[in-house]
């Protein structure tokens, strides 16, 4: 079940091939065409670089946002991310543009099943209250997709689409994808203090699609009703 509790192991599941072969990738732009505008993230890369290849790989999201805050790009962004364990990150995404879609996904990945990569990229909280967190209130459609990332070891959530929960109407975010994510060991039965709410929260965000994760280990000690795989 989507976003449902899963104690097995976590590829079992639905095997329609729609279903498990995963977002497709756009195809090759032509030669001399700048799209999309990819950055390399790796778990020894260097935030003084610029992450333009792999050879030239950052180290953390929130440097992948500074990037591509920068770039200001007008088409698609992939940030492709090296198979490997990424300590401690929390991300607080505020960048987007009318139209353009960021993907998050493994290095090797091209539109198949899980697989088709050699696995994927963990993200390994430490106790941190949150990994990614799309803080969009302005009636936007912010064209998130997090693809085939492992995240574990968060307190109150993996993934916060936040919007505005007071501004129903103009405070909201939308057109988010999360494919394929394994959310494990959240809450703060493993990870100490805070409260556990879900893998996937939503605040005023609407028009996502949410396929094909797992969630298995989501557990409070205290507050233990509070957490859900998808609240």
């Amino acid at each position: 079940m989507d976003g449902g509790l899963d104690s097995t192991a976590p590829d079992a599941g639905p095997t329609d091939a729609a279903r498990d072969a995963g977002p497709g990738i756009d195809a090759a732009p032509d030669a001399g065409t700048p799209c999309p505008v990819t950055f390399y993230l790796h778990p020894t890369g260097d935030d003084a670089l610029d992450g333009s290849t792999p050879a030239l790989a950052v180290a953390t999201l929130g440097r992948v946002q500074e990037l591509v805050t920068q770039a200001a790009p007008t088409c698609d962004v992939e940030v492709r991310i090296h198979q490997g364990t990424y300590l401690g990150q929390t991300v607080v995404w505020t960048w987007h543009a009318p139209g353009v879609s960021v993907k998050l996904m493994p290095v090797d990945y091209h539109g198949g099943g899980i697989g088709s990569i050699a696995g994927r990229p963990v993200f390994d909280g430490q106790g941190a209250s949150y990994f990614f967190r799309v803080a969009v209130t302005s009636g936007a459609y912010t064209n998130i997709e997090l693809i085939y990332l492992q995240v574990e070891h968060y307190v109150a959530y993996a993934v916060h689409f936040a919007g505005n929960r007071n501004d129903f109407a103009q405070g909201w975010n939308g057109g988010n994808r999360v494919f394929g994510c394994l959310f494990q060991d959240l809450g703060n039965l493993t990870n100490g203090g805070g409260t556990g709410y879900a893998g996937i929260d939503f605040v005023n965000s609407r028009e996502n699609v949410i396929r094909n994760n797992h969630s298995v280990r989501l557990e409070n000690g205290a507050s233990a009703a509070l957490i859900h795989g998808i609240y």
